[in-house]
């Protein structure tokens, strides 16, 4: 067995960060929940999405729970099977215990998590180099005296709000190259010269994986090999014809010279 190890392979170091909900179901109105030990009044996630919305165009009578509708109409989409979708709404903890991976519906998970229905291949950027502390500081000016007020000044906490933030510029840049909307269309954010410096430079910087570049030069190459291919067959089909032409032109030649040989036999007789 051979162990070759590839550039940009394996899995990636992500710090996580929870909130903590001291006042009830999440879906219970005007509650106060507790991020990050800062509290936060429930109109903040909805007007929030209220200015997203409309800053997109979208006309919805659902707002903290415009998503949840829309699940199966886009696994429908994107090519799930009915009764996987059927199967994917009965889905809940009591059903997964005991079932093993094979047992799941592969297709409708994928067409949900924004995937094709059909089993490929796929790379997705996950990491992201360190934002300039200057864009940090205008996107999330509000880190630092929330943490300052309400966390312990811990290394490891302030990693971890970096890190966050540092990914979170990174989606947004991901976000804008893959959806319709353009950079005038989003957040100032995307307008801002910090900004589109640090995403150029990221982009360019990043090195796919050694089995996502394979995929992309092997259809070229079958391309170039297929044309090749075709190229000296029809050259072959074309030989080969002037070939029968010769040998039907030497054929015929040879039927004259019998007959005229017969000819000359029967008059010297």
């Amino acid at each position: 067995m051979l162990d070759v190890r590839l550039d940009n392979e394996g899995y990636n170091c992500v710090p996580s960060a929870g909130y903590r909900d001291a006042s009830g179901q999440d879906e219970q109105v005007r509650q106060t929940r507790i991020w990050s030990m800062h509290s936060a009044h429930y109109d903040t996630m909805y007007w929030a999405k209220c200015r997203a919305f409309k800053a997109v165009g979208l006309a919805s009578k659902a707002r903290t729970h415009a998503a949840r509708g829309s699940g199966c109409q886009m696994t429908e989409l994107a090519g799930a099977e009915e009764t996987e979708i059927r199967r994917f709404g009965r889905w809940n903890m009591s059903s997964m215990e005991g079932c093993y991976l094979t047992a799941m519906p592969r297709k409708a998970i994928r067409a949900l998590a924004g995937f094709p229905a059909d089993h490929q291949t796929f790379f997705l950027p996950c990491g992201v180099g360190e934002p300039p502390v200057e864009l940090q500081q205008m996107v999330f000016g509000f880190i630092n005296p929330i943490w300052e007020n309400y966390m312990s000044q811990e290394s490891q906490n302030i990693a971890t709000v970096e890190a966050l933030a540092g990914g979170t510029l990174w989606r947004c840049y991901l976000v804008v190259q893959t959806t319709r909307y353009g950079s005038t269309q989003c957040s100032p954010l995307t307008r801002l010269k910090a900004y589109v410096c640090h995403t150029r430079d990221e982009a360019n910087n990043r090195v796919p994986p050694a089995q996502v570049t394979l995929q992309q030069i092997v259809p070229e190459l079958i391309s170039h090999v297929k044309a090749q291919h075709d190229e000296v067959m029809r050259m072959l089909g074309v030989e080969s014809a002037q070939l029968t032409s010769a040998v039907n032109d030497v054929r015929a030649i040879t039927s004259m010279t019998a007959v005229n040989d017969l000819e000359c036999r029967s008059i010297c007789k």
